[in-house]
C-alpha cells in the first residue's frame, strides 16, 4: 500500500508499534468499529 518493498516473509514493517497495548487498543478499536457497522 504504501512503501512496502518485497524482501522476504520475515520483514517487519518500520512502523511497527514497540508498546504491546498500542497494538491491543487497536485491535480493539477496529473490532469496535465492525461490530457497530454489522449490528
Amino acid at each position: 500500500m504504501s512503501s512496502w518493498e518485497p524482501g522476504g516473509p520475515d520483514d517487519i514493517p518500520p512502523r511497527r508499534p514497540k508498546k504491546p497495548w498500542v497494538v491491543v487498543m487497536a485491535v480493539l478499536l477496529i473490532v469496535g468499529l465492525v461490530a457497530y457497522m454489522i449490528v
